[in-house]
């Protein structure tokens, strides 16, 4: 008997152990699986929070995703460009803020960073030590479906002199170590094959206007011609721009040192409102812009987009409510649309239609134009065709940024144009 309780003893001794090395196994494998829900879920989130690319920019590290120049197909895509546009405002006053402040940057980090993405509020910003830049990303099917789309522009508007203009920005001509491009994942499609490839397919009839190898020339110059904590150009690059414009309709454009220069010290733009980076914050803009008004006198009315009108305005304010709204001292804000009526009396009449690259542009025009007219297409509801009838329009200008161009919510501003 004795016996047989010694063996069942050692059976059961037997089973415990067997139950323990199979709980111990069960925790691992509970851990591990553990482990790899964790995992996936990082992997997820750092997907959802990493900017976009399409294959093609992996593919090309020289940052160039476009190149191609076959013919222009109808087919649309999904814009891939992760970063959010210039943003417009609903001009209220002369002194709209030009964006919402926002103070989502995460422990400060945007103040230590010499290179790489911030995330807040606004998006996505990039910086690179002293200035922020805006990505530009763009497939074949949206560069077909701008040119498709300002064609149809250009067919609306019928006989009138068409003139199309694509503003290249600041990261095209940045000089950035491929190590850096592939370490913060900032790939950039070639804005010079985008803007002539456009070019190349703009239908006949319209005269494009290229000013690429003037901002090219003038940034390797070390001219000031792009803001670091802006995404817009300055007055002295849309100078040069104006004069680009004048060889390409053939009048000889007015002399820049005719007007006095005036000067808006620290300008604190979007990517300063976005980041509220102290890096940008210690390297603040001047923004140097020509007094037009004192040699062209003009009379300058603005339109809201809700319907209100503000006579008696000015093309540059020396005064903004705040540094984060220094680009209104051109034409006070953002609008719907201007009107401004010159001194001239030649009869001709341009219509300019533009994003904010627009706005220092076009006190320039003063010394050519009995007319001009500017539309910002993100706010004006009417039909374009109609406007330019009732206006005796005799020119149109499109002007807009190409980071602008490459997104299909942009283009489908300038459809509304001819669509209502």
């Amino acid at each position: 008997m004795a016996k047989g309780f010694n063996d069942l003893d050692q059976i059961q001794k037997q089973d415990n152990n067997k139950r323990i090395i199979f709980s111990i196994i069960a925790m691992l494998l509970i851990t591990t699986v553990v482990i790899v829900i964790l995992f996936v879920m990082k992997d997820s989130y750092d997907r959802r929070n990493t900017p976009s690319q399409t294959e093609s920019e992996q593919s090309d590290l020289t940052s160039s995703t476009d190149s191609s120049t076959d013919g222009v197909s109808s087919e649309e895509s999904s814009d891939t460009a992760s970063q959010d546009t210039s943003s417009e405002q609903s001009d209220a006053s002369s002194d709209t803020s030009s964006e919402e402040s926002s103070d989502t940057s995460s422990d400060d980090g945007a103040d230590k960073l010499e290179h790489g993405w911030v995330v807040n509020s606004l998006g996505y910003t990039y910086l690179y030590y002293d200035r922020g830049l805006e990505q530009f990303t763009v497939t074949t099917n949206v560069r077909n479906s701008y040119i498709e789309t300002i064609n149809k522009l250009k067919s609306s508007l019928g006989s009138v002199r068409f003139y199309h203009m694509l503003v290249p920005t600041q990261v095209e001509f940045m000089d950035i170590p491929l190590a850096t491009i592939q370490e913060d994942n900032f790939y950039n499609s070639l804005q010079q094959s985008f803007i002539s490839t456009v070019s190349e397919y703009l239908s006949e009839g319209i005269t494009d206007v290229n000013i690429y190898d003037s901002m090219k020339t003038a940034f390797e110059n070390d001219d000031y011609v792009y803001f670091r904590t802006d995404i817009n150009w300055t007055a002295l690059a849309a100078y040069k721009a104006y004069c680009d414009f004048a060889s390409a309709a053939s009048f000889t454009p007015q002399a820049s040192d005719i007007y006095p220069q005036k000067t808006y010290e620290n300008f604190l733009g979007r990517f300063h409102t976005a980041t509220n980076a102290q890096i940008l914050k210690d390297n603040a803009d001047t923004i140097v812009y020509y007094d037009v008004d004192s040699v062209n006198e003009c009379d300058v009315t603005m339109y809201g987009s809700s319907g209100s009108v503000y006579t008696n305005r000015r093309l540059t304010y020396s005064e903004v409510s705040d540094t984060s709204n220094g680009y209104n001292v051109f034409l006070g804000a953002d609008a719907a649309r201007f009107k401004i009526t010159t001194q001239q009396n030649n009869g001709k009449r341009i219509l300019v239609i533009g994003d904010t690259s627009a706005k220092p542009f076009v006190a320039f025009l003063t010394s050519e134009y009995q007319e001009i007219h500017l539309v910002n297409p993100q706010y004006y509801k009417g039909n374009i065709a109609q406007f330019a009838a009732e206006n005796g329009i005799t020119d149109v200008l499109v002007m807009s940024y190409t980071t602008n161009a490459s997104k299909l919510f942009y283009q489908g501003y300038f459809e509304n144009l001819y669509a209502n």
